[in-house]
């Protein structure tokens, strides 16, 4: 009888511990699939948030697909631009030089930037695949004007750099992010 009382409590614990093991190792796998996903959610550099998300307020209306210069004719992660939408490449270059001019005219050390004009001029835009249209035409067209990066003149323009200067960069990003594709 002792003999059988000794092989019942052995078979519980082994029951037990077998048991207890598997819980645990079916946690930790379990944790690690949960972190897995989490950082796969923080780690997204292919939507316009998750690239917001990896970039500086200066810099956040980069992330916009219409700042891409091929989204109007490829479009980008599945997104299309809606071509109904788009301006026929003569009025995206008219932009492109509108833009410039509000930028560059009469450049003297940088003090002559028109944002009052550049944005109404982004307010005027129906799309972000007329916006990338504009920015294809900014970086490659002949404007007569030197070619630049949008973006990045954008970017100099409507920064508040002076002492009581408005900046208008997040302005920006909300207008960009409200318009279609």
């Amino acid at each position: 009888m002792a003999n059988t009382k000794a092989k019942i409590i052995m078979g519980v614990g082994i029951t037990a511990v077998a048991g207890i093991t598997t819980y645990i190792v079916y946690s930790a796998i379990r944790k690690n699939k949960i972190k897995k996903k989490i950082y796969e959610t923080l780690n997204d550099t292919t939507s316009v948030s998750g690239q917001q998300g990896a970039l500086g307020s200066d810099d956040m209306h980069k992330a916009n697909l219409g700042f891409d210069p091929l989204f109007w004719r490829d479009g980008k992660n599945g997104i299309v631009p809606d071509t109904n939408k788009l301006f026929r490449s003569q009025d995206a270059r008219n932009k492109a030089k509108e833009i410039y001019d509000s930028i560059h005219k009469n450049d003297w050390l940088g003090l002559s930037e028109d944002e009052g004009k550049l944005m109404t001029i982004i307010k005027g835009l129906k799309s972000q695949g007329q916006l990338s249209q504009v920015t294809y035409a900014y970086a490659n067209a002949k404007i007569d004007r030197p070619n630049g990066d949008l973006a990045e003149d954008i970017k100099t323009a409507l920064k508040g750099t002076w002492y009581g200067s408005k900046d208008y960069l997040t302005e920006l990003n909300r207008i960009i992010t409200a318009l279609p594709y």
